[in-house]
């Protein structure tokens, strides 16, 4: 029973009666998550039909770190928004409260409410951690580690080693991945081979709204 799962990830509820669906994510667990206490929209119609009428699915399991970032993925592939009448979300950013109202005494509690050094950081390091890529993060040890190339040989690697290097593209928010035999086929859909470089030696963190990496 999925109600009873004790592992975090993303999950999906279904109206049989109108096939509306509302995506959530469960950062501490489904079990903690089935509460029955959802949007506005969601709950009135949870009233009005009836628990039965709803199924619950999960569609993912994850690290609670990693719950935003996938949530988005499936708002952007359903798209269960309230105003397209398709299912029941407000917001359209993962994480988000844009869409939502609140009463006057809830927004001055908001802007009562502070966050640690201790919390911004832990966030700077979750969006840090989410976008780069495995090779983006070596290098950054190897650099902590005090290991440093000059300027010069950094751009003979670059020149002799990269430029027909097989590579690949990763979107950002739905996680689409498409492969390239080198650069310069990249280059023939729009994107810049430099920049490219620079997002697969670890430079910069994306190019376009994608993660690069080499394939090899």
């Amino acid at each position: 029973m999925i109600k009873d799962d004790n592992r975090a990830g993303i999950y999906k509820i279904t109206n049989q009666v109108n096939n509306k669906i509302y995506i959530g994510s469960a950062t501490k667990t489904f079990k903690h998550r089935w509460c029955g206490k959802y949007n506005r929209y969601l709950n009135s119609s949870i009233k009005k039909h009836g628990k039965e009428k709803f199924k619950y699915e999960i569609l993912l399991i994850c690290e609670p770190k990693e719950c935003l970032f996938y949530e988005q993925v499936f708002l952007n592939h359903y798209q269960p928004w309230i105003e397209t009448n398709k299912g029941y979300n407000i917001a359209k950013v993962a994480g988000s409260n844009l869409g939502i109202k609140f009463s006057d005494e809830i927004r001055k509690r908001m802007s009562q409410k502070t966050i640690s050094e201790e919390h911004k950081q832990k966030l700077r390091d979750f969006h840090l951690n989410r976008t780069a890529s495995e090779e983006t993060k070596h290098k950054m040890s190897l650099s902590r580690l005090g290991k440093t190339h000059s300027n010069v040989s950094k751009q003979k690697m670059i020149d002799n080693n990269t430029q027909k290097k097989p590579i690949q593209r990763i979107d950002k928010i739905s996680g689409e991945i498409k492969n390239y035999e080198s650069m310069q086929e990249a280059k023939r859909d729009g994107f810049h081979q430099g920049a490219i470089s620079a997002c697969c030696n670890g430079k910069v963190k994306s190019h376009k709204g994608f993660t690069w990496r080499f394939l090899s």
